[in-house]
């Protein structure tokens, strides 16, 4: 009882000290809150040491601000170093992408562009600014490219990767890639030539005996099938799955992609091998006439026809990066061709016997050729240099570049390929398979895709080859997944940005490379060293009277003729003036000619135009 009444007591007289105090804090500061003057216990009133004067707050404001702007210093900098970075990095990958231009990133201004229309000039800045854009998107978008290529790998010394089959490396698999190794056992129409689109999605297959089908072979869905009952010699895929070109036993044929037939190209006599150009809608064809045809199959018109003179051809490649048709001929030959030339770009003494098979890797810069001698050669089409050889016990009858740089060769029963082979010149093959009692007549990789297909005597097999294909895909240029919708806008697209013939050359950037100079200036430059030239031949003797031998009197004397001669080779300003004044008063004179009605010309009219027209 003593206790709790001492503890009633202190409790209440503190509970009155509390208050008097607070009277008293309530006079020196009246902002102070009524919890905080009128406690109602002791535990509810705060210690004096916990109560911080309201001078003091506004200093503890301050270095909170002072560290959260400190902080965000720090972080801002972070920030602008990452950026720094990724923009540096994104310089470094857009050099591949660039074609004449350097993109500048920031605050940088791009170089002016100097040209004597005012109007062009913010035409070609605003084009210039629009390209540059899109390579530093490119560029973005490749950063985010994170699929990388796989190869087959030997674990200890002792292990060769071509030692492992197809069905070791099944075992290693996931389902949908155990799916791709297949074999389609056709033997009664064999041998069998094949082609795939450009997305890697489907499969056109050609027998010799005249059996055609195109195959969505990722899902096993059939599209057509169907036997024209003549002999196929080459099938090709055109712009995308809806049409596909055959070169038959005496002309070539397009298909759609229900089997009908579209047209027949009469001009492309007994065709033997077929290539189509994708981004010009071109079909090109040679065969036993031994020409090269040129074909747009948007307006069906014949866009070049070349003879090369060398006999019949079967072998024919589109180079993919700058649209050039290599053809090899029975010599050991192979020329270069473009539809608007008729000469060959370029010609290349390959083998000692006929040019078997070829293949152009998509960068434009290694080609394989493959001869009757059995060699098999890796050339640089930049030098036109070859960079080493291989040999295969029987002639490779076809051959194929994947877009990773694996090179696949068909020879015999045999299919082998070999990693790294463009580059350097390796020991021992990558992958190989034995089909036997076969021959094998074309082999073809999947786009964006590890597969290696290949047509023989007995059908077409199907075999998976680790790192063969690009990981990474571009949906604007070649989408695997397209929907029909995709397709159709993407058709209207390539339409749309069709290239001219004109555009097909050994060097694809020269049309960036054109001559800012007008016509009045170049023939100015050219008539000065014309002068510079005639001035330094006269200094070093060339024209002196003393090198005229057998001089004679008249007009026909050797000094005459060779003064003749000069004169006429000279071409200077006053003498382009009389052409063009003769020019002038020669349409002057065809304009002031009386037009003839033809009420008025009578029976012999076409004499009397033929007379106006030579006099």
């Amino acid at each position: 009882m003593h206790t709790e009444a001492e503890g009633g007591s202190f409790a209440k007289g503190n509970v009155s000290h509390t208050a008097r105090q607070a009277d008293s804090d309530q006079t020196n500061n009246a902002d102070d809150s009524d919890d905080e003057r009128t406690p109602r216990t002791l535990r509810d009133a705060p210690a004096r040491s916990d109560r911080t004067p309201a001078a003091k707050k506004p200093k503890q404001r301050d270095s909170k601000k002072r560290s959260k702007s400190s902080n965000k210093d720090e972080d801002s900098k972070k920030k602008k170093r990452e950026l720094d970075a990724i923009e540096k990095e994104i310089l470094a990958k857009s050099e591949k992408y660039q074609r004449g231009l350097k993109p500048t990133m920031g605050d940088e201004k791009p170089a002016a562009i100097k040209v004597r229309s005012k109007k062009a000039q913010p035409k070609l800045e605003h084009e210039k600014r629009r390209r540059e854009i899109a390579i530093l998107d490119a560029a973005r978008s490749e950063m985010l490219l994170t699929e990388q290529a796989g190869y087959l790998e030997a674990e200890g010394e002792m292990e060769r990767t071509y030692k492992v089959t197809q069905d070791q490396l099944a075992d290693s698999l996931d389902i949908n890639s155990r799916a791709k190794i297949f074999d389609l056992k056709l033997e009664e129409f064999g041998p069998y030539v094949m082609d795939y689109t450009t997305n890697g999605r489907h499969l056109l297959l050609g027998g010799r005996k005249g059996h055609l089908a195109t195959i969505d072979w990722r899902s096993g869905r059939l599209g057509a099938e169907f036997h024209v009952r003549e002999t196929i010699r080459d099938v090709c895929w055109l712009h995308n799955e809806n049409l596909f070109a055959v070169a038959q036993k005496k002309y070539a044929y397009i298909y759609d992609h229900s089997g009908a037939e579209i047209h027949c190209l009469q001009k492309h006599v007994e065709p033997t091998a077929l290539g189509f150009l994708p981004f010009h809608f071109l079909l090109a064809s040679t065969g036993m006439t031994g020409r090269l045809m040129y074909q747009d199959v948007t307006e069906g018109r014949i866009i070049g026809e070349h003879k090369p003179g060398y006999g019949p051809n079967h072998v024919l490649k589109v180079n993919p990066y700058n649209a050039v048709v290599h053809m090899g001929h029975g010599n050991g030959i192979v020329t270069m061709w473009s539809p608007r030339q008729s000469q060959p770009l370029a010609k290349m003494l390959c083998h000692k016997g006929p040019v078997q098979a070829m293949a152009i890797d998509r960068s434009g810069t290694y080609m394989a050729t493959s001869g009757l001698d059995g060699s098999l050669k890796i050339w640089d089409i930049r030098n036109f240099k070859s960079l080493h050889e291989y040999s295969t016990m029987r002639p490779a009858q076809s051959l194929d570049i994947s877009q990773r740089g694996l090179l696949a060769a068909g020879w015999g029963a045999n299919v082998t390929v070999w990693k790294d082979a463009l580059v350097a010149k390796v020991d021992a093959p990558y992958m190989k398979r034995l089909l036997p009692a076969t021959t094998v007549s074309d082999v073809r990789f999947v786009p964006y895709d590890d597969v290696l297909g290949y047509g023989h005597s007995s059908g077409f097999s199907s075999i998976v080859i680790p790192g063969a294909g690009e990981p990474n895909f571009d949906a604007y240029v070649a989408n695997p997944f397209e929907t029909t919708k995709q397709r159709q806008e993407a058709e209207v697209k390539q339409l749309l940005d069709k290239l001219a013939p004109e555009t097909i050359q050994l060097d694809p950037t020269f049309i960036g490379r054109l001559d800012p100079r007008s016509r009045d200036q170049r023939q100015l430059e050219l008539l000065e060293e014309k002068r510079e030239q005639y001035a330094k031949d006269k200094a070093d003797g060339k024209y002196l009277d003393s090198e005229v031998k057998n001089k004679m009197k008249g007009r026909n004397s050797s000094a005459k003729r060779f003064a003749r001669k000069r004169l006429n080779n000279i071409m200077d300003l006053k003498k382009l003036n009389e052409i063009e004044s003769a020019k002038k008063k020669q349409l002057e004179s065809e304009a002031k000619r009386r037009k003839i009605p033809e009420s008025e010309k009578g029976a012999l009219g076409r004499f009397y135009d033929e007379k106006r027209s030579t006099a």
